[in-house]
């Protein structure tokens, strides 16, 4: 739960921070896994890790919602 907020509403220390704690691995598996992220948060995963937006699950959520495309 922690991972996915900071990423959403924190500041760039914190989010510095909670890389440093948790690892670049572990923040890529729990934010794939993430059910919801913010659009930025996803874009900004697929710009820094390299890995497409279609394997985050919070992104495959929201190809229902018509206010996120």
């Amino acid at each position: 739960y922690i991972i996915p907020r900071v990423m959403d509403y924190g500041s760039l220390e914190d989010v510095r921070s909670i890389f440093k704690y948790y690892g670049r691995d572990q923040m890529l598996a729990v934010l794939k896994s993430s059910p919801y992220l913010d659009k930025k948060t996803i874009i900004f995963c697929e710009a820094y890790f390299g890995v497409s937006k279609t394997e985050f699950r919070a992104y495959q959520r929201s190809l229902n919602c018509p206010t996120w495309k």
